[in-house]
């Protein structure tokens, strides 16, 4: 009821073919990940070759090449929904620019594969009895780095990254900071998002001495300055409630949990009689790791959608201000064509925020 007809009709046109690509992407990836899998097994029980240094390394290559594929055998489908957002608006990139950063955000991360994997069997062979733990908690903790540096290192092959200058808003800002009971020398930085969409958004990012909170360009474009001081609530809560900090705790106990399934799951047959870890070892383990990442999905989400709205109550009692808490949502909810009423399981298996309905409803219920 918040958005008239046309927005509506809109979003519904551009979202709901999603719902399907979103679904047809999971199992895509699951199926080349057992394919993957089998087509490995297929040349028996190998090893990787060469001495002890070379064969962890061709090992985790061979980890990388597996993931890769995972992600390569979706390209099409990204391809059309990237078409899609240029149609609607949504997206200002060229073909170039958008396959660009395809590779920035996926060959570091097949790369970071391929090192864990390598690691992983180099401590298999070396300590089959503690391996687990051992790779588990340094994968945590890899993570956890990851998490600090990225503002530093990541996030600006995606952005060019500027102070956000001295004015009227940056007064207002460092208000709001003070009275969130936070650092008002906290950098607040604008992205050239503009340069690749229309969307509007905003994030935090970073622990202790990396931490920002990161505008779009666009944001600031669009959306008057009462409704961008809503939005840089919403961050603030995320650093009040130490959400960042808990993500990274909650990381290592994840990894931890997770490498002793998969370990559990792929079970004596990833090593050979003399103990060294075979390409089909490798290969089954890569193929467990990526379904029970496309498994865990859905908890992942939910956990994210509970911290999401936590942000959103601690945001409107900073704020005291629902009304442009709702107008706020209702502009994001338009700029960003979202479908503010998805169905339940799409929301259970792919929203890591509430939808957008839902969060407008928090705002402006007595």
């Amino acid at each position: 009821s918040y958005l008239d007809a046309v927005t509506l009709a809109r979003a519904e046109a551009f979202r709901a073919p999603m719902r399907g690509a979103a679904v047809l992407s999971a199992l895509l990836r699951v199926a080349a990940a057992g394919l993957g899998a089998w087509l490995v097994a297929r040349r028996a029980h190998a090893t990787g070759g060469g001495g002890r240094v070379a064969r962890p390394v061709r090992l985790g290559m061979l980890g990388a090449a597996l993931w890769a594929l995972t992600d390569v055998v979706r390209l099409p489908l990204q391809l059309w929904t990237w078409r899609r957002a240029v149609d609607v608006g949504l997206s200002t990139q060229t073909w170039w620019t958008w396959l660009a950063d395809v590779g920035l955000q996926t060959v570091p991360y097949w790369l970071g594969v391929g090192v864990v994997v390598g690691a992983a069997v180099w401590a298999r062979e070396r300590w089959p009895r503690a391996w687990v733990p051992l790779v588990g908690l340094v994968g945590g903790l890899l993570g956890v780095v990851l998490i600090v540096i990225s503002p530093l290192v990541f996030e600006p092959l995606l952005f060019d990254l500027r102070p956000l200058p001295d004015g009227s808003l940056r007064t207002r800002i460092s208000e709001l900071t003070t009275r969130a009971g936070l650092d008002p020398d906290t950098p607040v930085l604008v992205a050239d998002a503009s340069r690749r969409t229309t969307a509007s958004n905003a994030y935090v990012s970073g622990i202790g001495g990396t931490r920002r909170i990161v505008l779009y360009d666009t944001l600031l474009a669009d959306a008057p300055e009462a409704e961008v001081l809503t939005v840089l609530a919403h961050e603030l809560a995320h650093v009040a409630n130490r959400d960042v900090e808990r993500t990274a705790v909650q990381l290592v106990g994840v990894v931890v949990l997770l490498t002793a399934v998969i370990a559990a799951v792929s079970g004596p047959r990833v090593t050979d009689r003399d103990g060294q870890v075979t390409r089909a070892g490798v290969a089954r383990m890569v193929a467990v790791a990526i379904i029970l990442l496309v498994l865990l999905g859905p908890v992942e989400r939910w956990s994210s959608r509970r911290t999401e709205s936590a942000a959103d109550v601690a945001a409107l009692q900073l704020t005291r201000d629902p009304a442009t808490y709702g107008r706020m949502m209702q502009g994001l909810a338009t700029r960003n064509l979202s479908d503010p009423d998805p169905p339940g399981w799409t929301v259970v298996l792919f929203y890591s925020h509430p939808p957008t309905g839902e969060r407008y409803a928090r705002a402006t219920s007595p």
